[in-house]
């Protein structure tokens, strides 16, 4: 629960603690202001009533130790950090599989490239047959040899992209930064 807490003696000092009890959240803002000895540090409520806490009640055995607000800070700051290093792998993983869906794409457009070689030989050889049927021959030779070539590099190339894609799987799933939500979005199965 929120608590505003305030040494009596020094009204600029409000702050807003997180704390189970009253008690306890002047016990939390004594410990962090710890120069004013022998004053009353006031709880305000959430509905307007007040609680007082002289110094001397708010004993070392009810304060948190420093090394607890220490190890909570550090988790408060861990968390932070978890939540820039996630930020951080979607950018990557996402711009990761857009170079391997453009890698696919291309692979794609390589083998379009040897079909239409291959296509435009086979009919340069059929329209050239006309006068002799050496060029018939000579033609589908082209178009064999010129776009099969062609479409087995584009062939590789997609293959290398779907390859890339399938490691980026891997990679995002075993992520401890992810969430499995984050990982569905990342590898856009969702």
């Amino acid at each position: 629960m929120q608590y505003k807490v305030v040494f009596d003696i020094n009204p600029k000092s409000l702050t807003q603690i997180e704390a189970p009890s009253p008690h306890d959240a002047a016990a939390i803002f004594y410990l962090k202001n710890p120069t004013l000895e022998q004053c009353i540090v006031r709880v305000i409520l959430n509905d307007g009533a007040e609680e007082r806490f002289h110094t001397s009640e708010l004993s070392a055995a009810v304060l948190p130790t420093p090394s607890s607000l220490k190890d909570e800070a550090q988790a408060n700051r861990d968390q932070e950090r978890g939540k820039q290093y996630a930020q951080r792998a979607r950018v990557r993983y996402s711009d990761a599989y857009t170079v391997a869906g453009a890698v696919v794409g291309f692979g794609g457009m390589v083998k379009a490239v040897g079909v239409i070689v291959g296509i435009i030989g086979i009919l340069g050889g059929i329209l050239a047959a006309s006068s002799s049927g050496l060029f018939l021959v000579g033609g589908v030779a082209l178009g064999v040899v010129g776009g099969i070539p062609i479409y087995v590099l584009g062939v590789l190339v997609s293959a290398l992209g779907q390859q890339t894609k399938a490691c980026l799987d891997s990679a995002v799933h075993s992520s401890p930064f992810l969430s499995d939500s984050e990982k569905a979005s990342v590898m856009s199965l969702k």
